[in-house]
């Protein structure tokens, strides 16, 4: 995965959560931040110290700004999702508007990233390349070199574990489309392995360049930008995988029991209301 996609710490939030965890987590994201920086690079007292400064506003502006943004986000999810019936099209729009939300945060967050990379000594550049080196070994023993099976297992586990923090276990009529699901979705690991290892060479190449370089800044923005380097080849090949993915959740929305309906719309206003109480409107006080 990609270092600035770690970045989008609310996104984690919100599908990784308890509505109880995401005021905690969210109280707390200051300490979240830098634990997971300091989990990537080994930073000296001045680096950090500027990095929990620009964090400090960073959190600033979200909570004034972001958060009432995802509080009509969720109303306009449960207003959707509350239909007999939605369509690609409504569950497209809704992850199209989620993911404006993620780029927004990488966009405030990049000018931090590019002054704190340029900052880096010799050793911290290597020991960022090395976190890289060791997670893209990783994605190719479990998505490559492990078999077929395995992963079409792993597939469904995962969306399965997804979906239950939502609309709690699945049905076996669910679990089934889930399985023709895994099944229909194109192999593109090998090549997103190659895409993550070009995409490391060239963040090598951008820190061994980034005292004499004046594009620095420019070049490292654009270079973490969500699939900004993919060919049009591998976006077609994704884009038929995300249509797949799509339409299975339109599938799995006709498919709800009432208790699976009722516990989503359920999960969705404690989201709603989790973010309303946490935003730092200034008619909220």
């Amino acid at each position: 995965m990609r270092v600035g996609l770690h970045l989008i710490l609310i996104m984690v939030l919100v599908l990784g959560t308890s509505a109880c965890g995401v005021r905690l987590a969210y109280h707390h994201l200051d300490w979240l931040a830098m634990r997971w920086v300091n989990d990537q690079v080994s930073l000296d007292r001045v680096q950090e110290m500027t990095f929990r400064d620009a964090l400090e506003s960073k959190l600033d502006w979200h909570c004034h700004s972001e958060l009432p943004r995802y509080v009509s986000f969720l109303d306009s999810a449960i207003v959707t999702l509350q239909a007999e019936a939605v369509s690609v099209g409504q569950i497209e729009s809704l992850g199209e508007e989620a993911a404006v939300f993620g780029q927004r945060l990488l966009d405030r967050a990049m000018p931090s990233v590019v002054d704190l990379f340029a900052s880096f000594d010799a050793a911290q550049v290597e020991e960022i390349l090395a976190g890289i080196d060791e997670r893209n070994k990783e994605f190719l023993e479990e998505r490559i070199e492990a078999d077929l099976a395995q992963r079409r297992r792993e597939r469904v586990e995962g969306m399965q574990d997804r979906l239950k923090r939502f609309i709690g276990s699945t049905s076996d009529a669910q679990d089934e489309r889930l399985k023709e699901w895994a099944d229909s979705l194109l192999d593109v690991a090998p090549r997103m392995h190659r895409l993550q290892s070009q995409w490391r060479d060239k963040l090598a190449v951008l820190l061994e360049s980034r005292e004499q370089s004046d594009d620095f800044g420019p070049a490292l923005v654009e270079l973490f930008q969500p699939a900004g380097d993919w060919p049009n080849d591998f976006r077609a090949l994704m884009a038929v995988n995300r249509q797949r993915t799509l339409a299975l959740l339109v599938d799995l929305h006709a498919m709800l029991s009432g208790r699976q309906q009722r516990r989503l719309i359920s999960r969705l206003e404690s989201l709603r209301r989790d973010f309303d109480r946490l935003s730092c409107r200034q008619d909220a006080a």
